[in-house]
């Protein structure tokens, strides 16, 4: 029940400080999420990527290394709206570091769905 609510948390909290200590949670959790709560922490990550108030080198490595412990403890959940918020994070940003981790979280994603191995029926001959 506490990692269905702590990504909301996250997303709403009053201050910076109050976001940073949920995603700490998150960080240190996110081996035990599910790919609902994966999901669920990806979406509210983007939203606090996108807040200006994480703009801030800190915040945004820490934004940044929440979503790759997640992405690494469930590689299935989607994080393709967290992607594109951290790519204009990370685009133009004055840090180092943000910009490599973003990198960093950008190449640890699939490329493309996997492919589905299907055998190929033998046509009896009559």
């Amino acid at each position: 029940a506490f990692l269905d609510k702590l990504p909301g948390w996250a997303a709403e909290a009053p201050s910076p400080f109050l976001a940073g200590e949920a995603l700490a949670l998150l960080d240190a959790l996110a081996g035990r999420a599910s790919e609902k709560h994966a999901a669920a922490a990806f979406t509210a990550l983007a939203s606090l990527a996108r807040d200006e108030r994480f703009r801030k080198a800190d915040r945004a490595r820490a934004l940044l290394e929440t979503a790759k412990a997640l992405a690494k403890a469930r590689p299935g959940a989607d994080a393709s709206d967290f992607a594109a918020a951290a790519t204009a994070l990370a685009d133009g940003h004055p840090s180092q570091a943000v910009r490599g981790l973003a990198a960093q979280f950008a190449a640890s994603l699939p490329t493309t769905a996997p492919v589905k191995k299907t055998k190929k029926k033998r046509k009896s001959a009559k």
